[in-house]
């Protein structure tokens, strides 16, 4: 006897299983963002390390969630200002004018950032997360953080701008246009 089985509702990341890096500092790629995804509503981000400052963890993956509530927006939006889908002033902005802002974090899918993946404790079990220290690769942040020089070239994506303007065009490494977020996008406030 054999079962058939209805796949169009399968979630198959969660089959594949995940080696979380060491903690860290990473170059990290968005591999899958699930804004709906976690028993609770949670979104999920996976990444794939590239670089980073722990030996041989390139190819592990760090699932992380990311909880819909006022306490925990601040992760996110630090996230999405990480990966360009945002910038610090934009959200400045927002704040000053009383206006809520939207972000398809969708758009991060293939994107690159630099974040710390610490050991966190939580009912006695220790699990890798993602801290607060997420920034973009031309963050001085992130200048320290070994970073895979042939994904580099890859950074400047062609995705859709976030901000509702044009395709980003293809540009030589180093070159830099007054579209382009700060260097540090955070104003020195982490």
């Amino acid at each position: 006897m054999s079962w058939e089985f209805d796949t169009e509702n399968v979630d198959t990341s969660k089959m594949k299983g995940f080696v979380s890096p060491a903690a860290g500092f990473y170059h990290f790629q968005v591999t899958n963002v699930d804004e709906e995804g976690g028993n609770n509503g949670e979104m999920i981000v996976d990444a794939e390390v590239l670089a980073g400052s722990v030996p041989n963890q390139e190819g592990t993956s760090q699932r992380e969630y990311f909880t819909k509530s006022a306490s925990a927006e601040g992760r996110a939006l630090q996230f999405a200002v990480a990966v360009g889908l945002t910038t610090v002033e934009e959200i400045e902005a927002a704040k000053n004018s009383r206006q809520n802002l939207s972000i398809n974090f969708k758009l991060a899918e293939g994107r690159q950032f630099v974040g710390e993946v610490r050991d966190d404790e939580y009912n006695g079990k220790i699990k890798q997360k993602l801290d607060f220290r997420m920034y973009p690769l031309d963050s001085p942040a992130a200048a320290r953080v070994p970073k895979c020089e042939g994904m580099l070239q890859q950074h400047a994506d062609a995705a859709d701008d976030p901000f509702g303007g044009p395709q980003v065009p293809d540009e030589a490494p180093g070159t830099q246009d007054a579209t382009d977020p700060p260097a540090d996008p955070f104003g020195g406030l982490l």
